[in-house]
């Protein structure tokens, strides 16, 4: 939930802004409901529409069909299809890396789009110092939408990443401060308060804000009454995207709502895709444990959830997780023995 098209599009919206050139043939509109698709799996809807866009605007197809790949085969960094995505990455960026100076905004969007896109891949791959590489060329246009004050959403979703992050890590320990001194300070509470005007405002940032909106409420914050509305609305607005649904399910958990989290997991644990088996596995677990009070099919889950993550890579922290509650279970089980 991370780097994802919203920042692309924001990034070409920046741009945009300061060159005043035509937004192109594609409206907003019709960009937003291609990225909804998107985000609904309906992949084949999405390519219709932007397959059929004019050589003009081959590159706006370009990265519709780079977001589609990332989340039909998500992770596509560990899927069948890494080369394939990366490939069509690398092929864009190049395209685009010798045009920059000439002012013409959808080479800007398109060059910095592949950047995110490529720092979101390698850091997927842990190739930290790649990932870094690339993620740093949009640090200059962050700071442009701050000195020209931009208001559009996608501007605010964009600023408040940025303060929120920033301000927060800040916080983390010394190599932390030490390594974002360099760069302009974040403001927590702002940075939160232009994510929320964001997600209330219909644009093409408004998903990815109620996606942050959510992720930092539940894990950063502690704060999950105050993520449940945000996730809730990314489910019922997207009932096929198993990413939200999986993160309804851990807010509903977390604020108490068993049975409600329950009915929506019955679904999830058919889902032959790992990647979101795995944590279903982890949350029903909790749910026996937490609501149930039934040990032995709590027991019975974590163990699944470890012997399916033990040699996926991105499903460390469900395995690492299931072995705490274990180990918790078991303890409680030593304490209760006669001496």
């Amino acid at each position: 939930m991370n780097l994802s098209l919203a920042f692309t599009v924001l990034s070409w919206f920046l741009f945009y802004k300061a060159s005043s050139q035509p937004l192109s043939l594609i409206s907003k509109n019709e960009l937003q409901y291609c990225v909804d698709l998107i985000y609904q799996g309906e992949y084949l809807r999405a390519s219709e529409i932007y397959s059929e866009l004019p050589q003009s605007q081959k590159k706006i197809e370009d990265v519709l069909e780079i977001f589609s790949l990332r989340w039909k085969y998500v992770p596509v960094q560990l899927s069948d299809k890494k080369d394939e995505y990366l490939t069509k990455i690398i092929e864009t960026n190049k395209l685009t890396q010798n045009d920059l100076d000439t002012g013409n905004s959808m080479d800007a969007f398109l060059y910095v789009s592949t950047e995110i896109f490529l720092a979101e891949f390698y850091l997927a791959s842990e190739n930290t110092v790649k990932a870094m590489w690339h993620a740093k060329k949009v640090y200059p246009i962050i700071l442009r939408s701050f000195t020209h004050k931009w208001q559009d959403p996608e501007f605010l979703f964009l600023q408040g990443l940025y303060l929120y992050y920033i301000d927060h890590y800040s916080h983390k320990g010394f190599f932390y401060r030490s390594a974002l001194s360099m760069f302009k300070k974040g403001n927590r509470d702002q940075g939160l308060t232009l994510l929320k005007n964001a997600a209330n405002q219909k644009s093409i940032a408004q998903t990815e804000a109620l996606i942050y909106l959510s992720h930092i409420y539940l894990n950063f914050e502690g704060k999950p009454f105050e993520a449940l509305p945000y996730s809730k609305k990314l489910a019922e607005k997207y009932p096929s995207n198993l990413k939200f649904k999986e993160l309804y399910i851990k807010n509903l958990l977390a604020v108490g709502q068993y049975l409600e989290a329950n009915e929506l997991l019955i679904d999830q644990l058919t889902v032959d895709n790992p990647y979101f088996k795995i944590p279903a596995l982890f949350f029903s677990g909790c749910y026996s444990l937490d609501y149930k009070q039934d040990t032995l099919s709590a027991k019975s889950k974590f163990n699944k959830c470890i012997e399916s993550a033990i040699k996926r890579r991105s499903m460390v922290m469900y395995k690492e997780m299931s072995e705490k509650r274990l180990a918790s279970l078991n303890q409680q089980a030593k304490k209760s023995q006669p001496k």
